[in-house]
């Protein structure tokens, strides 16, 4: 659903929900954000763009690598073991140059032994990646790993003029 606010639209995504026809309600399901207070880090990052602007709740602020050589990680410590739901990506693009990234997403206990919860190896998705992990994976994960393999430009198949990065990792 769409929100204005002082002139700002916000929308918040949802991978479902229903709408009553008797009532004309739209019934959004009540969905916990868990990465509220999340650190986030990164295997390489740029200086004016750190890893925790991945996961500091704006979308004008984003997480860069400090070069284009991949494969590249992003972490995320939830701070305490819980199940994942979903995790939903908002990865960067400039001025029409938009990318879809290849990854998989990993999550542990330890911070040691990670476990593959998602392959997006074959993504095509632009701008915007929503991943479940599998509801019958009950494991309280506390740290996520997202290793990039790959990221192509849609318009011409190679890698954009820019390093890899993110505007935030929602959990």
């Amino acid at each position: 659903p769409l929100e204005l606010n002082d002139g700002t639209v916000s929308m918040e995504y949802v991978p479902e929900f229903k709408f009553n026809v008797e009532t004309g309600a739209l019934v959004v399901p009540q969905v916990q954000l868990i990465s509220g207070d999340a650190v986030v880090t990164a295997q390489r990052s740029s200086a004016e763009h750190p890893p925790e602007q991945g996961g500091d709740g704006s979308y004008a602020t984003y997480w860069e690598s400090s070069d284009r050589t991949l494969p590249v990680s992003v972490n995320v410590d939830l701070t305490q073991g819980q199940p994942i739901g979903r995790v939903d990506i908002s990865w960067r693009g400039i001025g029409g140059s938009e990318a879809y990234y290849q990854y998989k997403l990993y999550g542990s206990i330890d911070n040691v032994t990670f476990t593959e919860l998602v392959d997006r190896s074959t993504n095509e998705d632009l701008g915007f990646t929503s991943d479940r992990v599998t509801p019958s994976d009950t494991t309280p994960y506390r740290y996520l790993r997202i290793v990039i393999s790959r990221f192509v430009n849609f318009t011409n198949g190679n890698a954009p003029g820019y390093n890899p990065g993110l505007y935030e990792i929602k959990v």
